[in-house]
């Protein structure tokens, strides 16, 4: 497969560099002029620049997955619905048949109130993170690419052991509220996975399996390091929202860390034998 990824940061690059290793043809799209992932070809292109878009490679398949520079309105206009636009516009004519994944967030479900969302739940729009990643989902599509918006919750894993950190350091504070999370190995797998259906779905969740109180994720973490269970804040009905990853298992996927528990436990191992 020739495979084009359009922002090649913590999960494109893990993508990326096991799309290589299964012998697929990779080509990595960034602003900066970065070192790629081993065996792919580097693009130095800016997505809001259709001039630096003009010599793209033929592809079969778009990883969709950009970093804003700026995170306020005009930043997430600019890179997740010009960027989406100047991408999909730069490849219509000889990659019309690719298939696109489109990395967005459960952030879009703009829920708080501890209900189950799933693809189907209705996304208004309202804040301006939410609207612009919808707009941006629907680009590709529109301009005729095959399309999921694969809609990640948190991310987490190496480097990014904030949790971890937080609550080795004692200062780890504990709301009443679900969190949803998915380790980078996981949704680097779910994007591979995306691109191998028959029949991909258009829209897609990718969380684990544990949709989770907050407190009960840092309650554990303390217990496996041994350390003081974070103190509590705030009182009442919990917030956040549980999402459902059925879906995405319904359609063959396997979890290599179902649960935050997998996944911090190779962390915390991993750190240990780092000390």
């Amino acid at each position: 497969m020739r495979t084009l990824v359009a922002g090649c940061g913590y999960v494109g690059r893990r993508f990326a560099e096991a799309a290589a290793r299964q012998g697929d043809t990779v080509s990595v799209l960034r602003r900066s002029a970065t070192t790629p992932p081993e065996g792919c070809r580097a693009i130095r292109a800016d997505l809001t620049d259709p001039a630096t878009l003009a010599d793209l490679p033929e592809v079969d398949a778009v990883v969709f997955a950009p970093t804003p520079d700026v995170r306020d309105e005009a930043g997430y206009a600019r890179t997740y619905v010009e960027g989406a636009r100047c991408l999909a516009r730069a490849l219509s004519d000889r990659s019309s048949g690719a298939r696109w994944v489109h990395v967005s967030s459960t952030s879009v479900f703009e829920v708080d109130d501890g209900r189950c969302v799933d693809e189907k739940t209705e996304t208004p729009g309202r804040g301006f993170r939410a609207a612009r990643l919808l707009e941006s989902e629907r680009v590709p599509a529109d301009l005729g690419f095959a399309t999921t918006a694969l809609r990640l919750g948190g991310i987490y894993g190496p480097t990014r052991d904030g949790v971890i950190r937080r609550v080795r350091a004692g200062t780890a504070v504990v709301r009443p509220r679900y969190t949803n999370r998915i380790h980078r190995n996981d949704a680097a797998a779910i994007i591979d996975h995306v691109l191998g259906l028959d029949a991909p779905p258009p829209i897609l969740i990718g969380v684990d399996r544990a949709p989770v109180l907050e407190a009960e994720v840092l309650d554990w973490v303390a217990s496996t390091l041994g350390v003081a269970a974070p103190r509590r804040e705030g009182e009442g009905d919990p917030g956040g929202k549980r999402c459902s990853s059925d879906q995405l298992v319904g359609s063959g996927f396997a979890f290599a860390y179902p649960s935050f528990r997998e996944g911090y436990a190779a962390l915390i191992e991993a750190q240990e034998r780092l000390a």
